[in-house]
């Protein structure tokens, strides 16, 4: 169902005569209330096919520099920025609508599925560190480190340390500590995942693992770089578990339009290119990994993506008011690039034409010390 300009204006009107007459009041909530009607109507009513998408793109291209944003690379310091911008703002107010952590919100079988206001990427990881019975686990990427709180209180007897890029993440992971006064057996600190510390006397770790942070090594030299580095953290048979969103096999294969949705919400993440998990398994191979799970979550994160997907799709109806909202506050910059990704990453998801969301589970297989040598030479 589709409302025209004069439904809305019935609408409108007839709701003012039931509250209050033409009061002030009224005039409001005719506004509130015929916004959420129409809302609710059309963004239900809208399927997430090809024809929508060509509308949503076509919409965006009245908001933004398509092909330009397409074909500008995104730099190290674009990322930063993103996430200095947005980390307290945007995910302040995401943080009513989705579970602690910021991840994609995945819609499980039970009972797993059943567990409330938990990220369940944690509770994969979780359930790894229970199989392999870990010691010693790191997070890359840990962001605010939601992911590495939460398993250090379920695992009080095992050591976590969280690295980020970002010393404004860092910082809040700490505070965490510091207020609560729990979670002593985490440590928080400042790296790259392309330069990880390897542990001192001899203390690897079993486990390593990224949520949603490694789709920003979106070249061939950083993949290498952390997957050698994370060789050398772990202990023997120590494994490296990577939930993240991919570019799909497929992506040369779908069409045009959903290649767009693609790069646009790639872009919008200030993301260059997601590596494929093809790549992820060509790198493991290359660098002495064993690929031990590869797992298709796509099915499962749709849902949460399709839900932004609606409201960013009715918003672009109003496309003209954040046109001029973003002209006159430059701080929503950002916060475009967001609602980006958001109008566009559920459909580079359905039928994983152009992405897919998944964990891969690399095991490292040791190698004598001499032949190691000469494979990384």
């Amino acid at each position: 169902m589709k409302f025209s300009v004069d439904d809305r204006i019935i609408c409108f009107g007839v709701l003012c005569i039931v509250f209050y007459g033409c009061s002030i009041l009224g005039v409001v909530l005719s506004i509130a209330i015929t916004t959420c009607v129409v809302f609710v109507t059309e963004s239900y009513a809208c399927k997430l096919d090809e024809d929508s998408l060509s509308k949503d793109l076509a919409a965006l291209e009245t908001l933004y520099d398509v092909d330009n944003i397409i074909n500008t690379p995104v730099l190290p310091s674009d990322v930063e920025l993103y996430y200095e911008q947005t980390t307290s703002r945007d995910h302040g107010w995401l943080q009513v609508f989705n579970v602690p952590g910021m991840h994609s919100t995945m819609c499980l079988e039970p009972p797993i599925g059943q567990v409330c206001g938990v990220s369940l990427q944690a509770m994969l990881v979780l359930e790894k560190i229970c199989t392999k019975q870990c010691k010693r686990v790191m997070e890359v990427g840990c962001g605010q480190g939601f992911c590495s709180l939460f398993l250090a209180k379920m695992c009080p007897g095992v050591q976590f340390t969280g690295t980020d890029i970002l010393p404004t993440h860092i910082k809040i992971a700490q505070s965490q500590q510091t207020e609560t006064g729990l979670y002593k057996n985490a440590e928080f600190k400042v790296g790259d995942a392309t330069a990880l510390e390897a542990p001192v006397h001899g203390a690897k770790f079993d486990l390593i693992f990224a949520v949603e942070a490694l789709c920003y090594l979106d070249t061939p030299q950083k993949r290498n770089a952390f997957l050698t580095q994370a060789y050398n953290c772990l202990g023997e048979a120590g494994i490296v578990v990577i939930i993240d969103g991919f570019r799909s096999d497929t992506f040369e294969m779908c069409s045009h339009n959903q290649r767009r949705a693609m790069q646009l919400a790639e872009k919008g993440f200030r993301i260059n290119a997601m590596p494929s998990k093809s790549v992820w398994k060509q790198h493991a191979a290359d660098l002495n990994f064993a690929v031990t799970e590869d797992v298709d979550f796509t099915r499962q994160v749709i849902p949460f993506w399709q839900r932004g997907w609606r409201v960013a799709h009715f918003i672009l109806n109003y496309a003209f008011i954040i046109k001029k909202v973003t002209g006159w506050l430059p701080c929503a910059k950002q916060s475009a690039a967001s609602f980006l990704s958001t109008a566009t990453a559920a459909h580079a998801f359905r039928n994983s034409g152009a992405a897919e969301y998944g964990m891969i589970t690399l095991q490292k297989a040791d190698l004598p010390s001499a032949l190691w040598a000469f494979k990384q030479a």
